[in-house]
């Protein structure tokens, strides 16, 4: 091909093949040679673009500011998408919504656009515009099996927003018009949710048996979600018989063996729950959750030590970047009577996630050190982002009491 590349005629055509077979062959060097020769050549077309965007999605030096350049020379809406994308992978979010912003208003036409500043907006929990962005996206989106599922996703997005604005009715009438069957269990999920915030509990989960199950794992994850609607009214007991039942199809799950335990713990049955959670341990020994869930309720019970350390410096072993395993470690040493080591514990642990869980357990290891006055500190800083944390509430009210 080289021989053509000194051809006028042909030489934009043939440096973009051969970029292309650069990038093919990863010499991102070479192909960004080739680019930006092709910028040089006055070629500020898609092709371009598209070449400068999969070398800036490479992390090639040079790339980016390049292909910022050609978009400032003119209108390239598919690569102008393609960079954002690559913005958002980035979690480069605001300077994302402002191409997009700038990208509506240049080619408002376009529906993808709309989709995406929709969902960033979103996530970003811009409701009222993100609810405006996806609306306009449904009036300009196009038939088709790729449309059908972005616009399944719109609709979910804005059942959310709805649901967050207090307005359950129009939520359930977003879902009810989202006919993908990838997402029809997280569907029935809001709805199921939304059937209990207008007529109560009891008619989410009948809502929820109401549903036809095809096949046994279709009745599984029926009393999963019924597990999940009941563990949100607190009624533990009958989300453990939903769970047992979902498990009696499937008895070898280790994650909802974890989530009976975890739920049957709450009503204090410690010796099924150190059963199930050493059960979980044996299906998948990697579990460091599995591991500090059994350490720490030892050491919360101040009972058997010594295997509550070893079991979680296993799970440290497993997930040693893990704030909530750190805590554990620092109770279990609070325990065991080192609450200078504890606080040190708990003060990394805290930094890595301000948990109000955390937070309970770093204040009540200041107060044993006789430093009060930086415990109370730390628990009205927690209590103002979470007031209604139980463990946060009660650590509190038995210290002061006393």
């Amino acid at each position: 091909l080289e021989p053509h590349l000194l051809q006028p005629e042909t030489s934009a055509a043939v440096r973009r093949a051969l970029a292309w077979l650069e990038l093919r062959d990863n010499r991102t060097d070479q192909a960004l040679s080739h680019a930006r020769q092709l910028v040089e050549q006055g070629e500020l077309n898609t092709e371009t673009g598209m070449i400068l965007a999969s070398l800036t999605d490479r992390k090639t030096t040079g790339a980016e500011t390049l292909l910022k350049s050609l978009l400032s020379k003119g209108t390239l809406p598919h690569v102008d998408l393609a960079y954002v994308q690559w913005l958002i992978r980035q979690q480069q979010y605001p300077t994302a919504l402002e191409r997009l912003q700038n990208l509506t208003k240049l080619h408002p036409e376009m529906d993808t656009p709309w989709l995406i500043k929709g969902g960033l907006e979103f996530e970003t929990q811009q409701f009222a515009a993100s609810r405006a962005s996806l609306e306009r996206y449904l009036k300009l989106a196009k038939d088709g099996s790729d449309a059908a599922r972005s616009q399944s996703q719109a609709r979910l997005m804005l059942a959310q927003i709805a649901a967050q604005d207090k307005r359950p009715e129009q939520a359930d009438a977003w879902l009810a018009q989202i006919d993908d069957r990838s997402m029809y269990w997280d569907v029935q999920q809001q709805r199921a949710k939304i059937k209990v915030e207008l007529q109560g509990l009891q008619a989410g989960l009948e809502w929820l048996d109401k549903l036809p199950a095809m096949n046994k794992d279709d009745q599984r994850r029926k009393w999963l979600l019924q597990s999940q609607l009941l563990k949100t009214h607190n009624d533990f007991k009958q989300a453990a018989e939903k769970l047992r039942k979902a498990l009696a199809l499937q008895p070898d799950d280790p994650e909802l063996i974890y989530d009976l335990a975890m739920t049957i713990e709450k009503f204090g049955e410690l010796e099924e729950y150190e059963q199930l959670l050493r059960r979980v341990i044996q299906l998948k020994p990697d579990s460091a959750h599995a591991y500090n869930a059994l350490g720490y309720a030892l050491a919360d019970r101040n009972v058997r030590l010594t295997e509550a350390k070893a079991l979680i410096l296993k799970a440290i072993e497993l997930s040693p970047e893990d704030a909530y395993i750190l805590d554990s470690l620092a109770w279990v040493e609070f325990r065991m009577g080192n609450a200078q080591k504890a606080l040190d514990l708990l003060r990394q642990a805290f930094a890595k996630q301000a948990d109000p869980e955390i937070a309970a357990h770093l204040g009540e290891v200041l107060w044993s050190l006789g430093q009060s006055e930086q415990a109370r500190a730390v628990w009205a800083d927690s209590l103002k982002l979470n007031p209604n944390n139980v463990v946060l509430k009660t650590t509190m009210d038995r210290l002061t009491r006393q």
